[in-house]
């Protein structure tokens, strides 16, 4: 956690042109901000550390142009992009705590085409999926009428999940407690290497 920290100081420090430490980090995002209010089209330069590595300044992500915030992460979208295109079915993305795993998820899942995206967050306490949960996917994201019985209802979701008319991207982010727990997340690990 420190050393993200410390990228991220760095990072800032560099976009900003300003020293960035814990007692200014607010007021200068907040002065940024302020002025980026005022210009029509701003663009914000970030290095990008992965891995202990410097990677070149950037504006922002090619087909991700929505999100002029969301910079410095081509490498893990071209990652993406080739896994994509390779036809696997499950990635796993794995880093310490605090780095963007889940919103470079949530930013490749809503530019990348997807008609349905499902977001899962399971909490520490939990290794279920309670049948309240698969009934409102069914409603919400497929306008199905859920069945009476919670296997009914898992059965009606497998088939619209296999549905090769729409594409189809689910999010499942914090899952590595529930893995922990009944010992398959160094299994999981291990066999994608990702």
């Amino acid at each position: 956690a420190k050393r993200v920290s410390s990228n991220l100081c760095k990072n800032l420090s560099t976009a900003l042109g300003v020293e960035i430490g814990k007692k200014n980090l607010r007021s200068a995002l907040e002065e940024r901000l302020r002025l980026t209010k005022q210009i029509p089209t701003p663009v914000l330069r970030i290095p990008s550390c992965q891995d202990g590595e410097q990677a070149p300044s950037v504006t922002t992500l090619q087909g991700c142009n929505d999100d002029p915030c969301f910079v410095g992460r081509e490498a893990a979208i071209a990652k993406l992009n080739t896994l994509v295109s390779e036809r696997k079915k499950l990635i796993l993305i794995q880093a310490e705590g605090g780095v963007g795993k889940t919103t470079l998820a949530r930013h490749y899942l809503r530019t990348q085409g997807f008609d349905i995206v499902i977001e899962l967050s399971m909490a520490k306490e939990r290794q279920n999926i309670s049948s309240v949960e698969i009934d409102e996917w069914l409603k919400r994201y497929f306008n199905e009428e859920p069945g009476r019985e919670f296997g009914i209802s898992l059965e009606r979701l497998r088939h619209k999940l296999e549905d090769k008319s729409k594409k189809i991207g689910i999010l499942i982010d914090n899952l590595e407690p529930a893995l922990e727990m009944v010992g398959l997340l160094k299994i999981i690990v291990a066999m994608l290497n990702f």
